[in-house]
């Protein structure tokens, strides 16, 4: 199974999707993967990976996961992509399975994530519809 690109919105999204294909409805995506660690960078290396937050100027918190084995990091989404509750136009996509990832979230807000899908639950944080609607520009 492949999954379908973040990048393609709904028509896009229409022409490739194939019952052996997986869509993206939850999850913090990937902004950019950093070729050296920012913690080496910064004189700040513990030597161990973990999580952390870089913040912009306009206040929105980046997650960031340095992954010490290898010095590089993963900067992700300041806001989930959320799609829960376009299941129908999700479905009418004609993919086989969708997907919910799950990577910087702690055991609370994984338990959250869940608890929506589950029980259809509104999200009420904030979030993304990611490219669904309008595509890249």
């Amino acid at each position: 199974m492949q999954t379908n690109p973040l990048e393609l919105n709904e028509r896009e999204l229409k022409e490739i999707s194939a019952p052996d294909s997986i869509q993206p409805i939850y999850g913090r995506y990937p902004m950019m993967t950093t070729a050296g660690c920012l913690h080496r960078t910064l004189d700040a290396c513990q030597g161990r990976s973990e999580q952390w937050t870089l913040r912009d100027r306009r206040g929105k918190r980046f997650p960031v996961k340095n992954v010490c084995r290898d010095c590089y990091n993963i900067i992700y989404n300041s806001q989930p992509l959320y799609l829960f509750d376009e299941m129908e136009r999700v479905r009418s996509l004609g993919c086989g399975a969708c997907r919910i990832l799950l990577t910087t979230e702690s055991e609370a807000e994984t338990r959250r994530v869940l608890d929506a899908w589950l029980c259809r639950k509104k999200w009420d944080g904030e979030f993304t519809r990611g490219h669904l609607k309008r595509g890249v520009e």
